[in-house]
């Protein structure tokens, strides 16, 4: 993880090649936002938990720099891996993050609960034996969700059909799965 000027880059005009960015043989960009150093990156374990850094507390380095391993900056329990990170520069009212898990539960709840992180993190969405968070989202409360599985099947519906819950909750049924299969994304 690493945070660059916006100044380091510059618009593409006609033709040309482009710029070199931090791309290096063993590693890829997974994630690019614009943020402004007063934002706060939310990011979401497999696990269920969710930590919070501040966009200034990044080690600022050029475009072309690899970055630093972002277990420097967060606390991660043994076999947490980060699913998603959602860039917050407010935590208004009527936005909400939808959560989807392995297994197809779904879950929606207020940003404005998520105002408050401590350092080792918090529980965001408890899950069930063998389930995992596979996606998290941020929505202005009228969104579409679209979840797709390991074989090959997909479920879109209106993120209202999701009532809202508290931290704590474990969400509802999003989608029934066959056997030995499993969500692989959402958006």
């Amino acid at each position: 993880v690493k945070r660059s000027p916006l100044a380091n880059y510059r618009k593409q005009r006609r033709g040309g090649v482009g710029v070199t960015n931090a791309t290096h043989e063993e590693d890829f960009i997974e994630h690019l936002f614009v943020a402004s150093t007063h934002d706060h990156l939310l990011l979401f374990t497999n696990r269920g938990k969710a930590y919070a850094i501040r966009v200034h507390e990044l080690p600022q380095a050029n475009r072309t720099a690899k970055g630093k391993f972002i277990k420097n900056f967060v606390n991660l329990n043994q076999g947490e891996k980060i699913r998603s990170i959602v860039p917050i520069r407010k935590f208004e009212p009527n936005k909400y993050l939808v959560f989807m898990t392995t297994m197809g539960v779904t879950k929606r709840s207020e940003l404005s609960g998520f105002d408050a992180i401590r350092k080792t993190g918090i529980v965001a969405i408890n899950l069930h034996k063998d389930d995992e968070v596979i996606s998290v989202r941020l929505t202005g409360g009228n969104a579409k969700i679209f979840a797709a599985t390991k074989l090959g099947k997909a479920i879109h519906f209106p993120e209202t059909d999701v009532r809202c819950m508290g931290r704590g909750a474990a969400g509802v049924r999003g989608m029934n799965l066959e056997k030995n299969d499993e969500i692989v994304g959402m958006e």
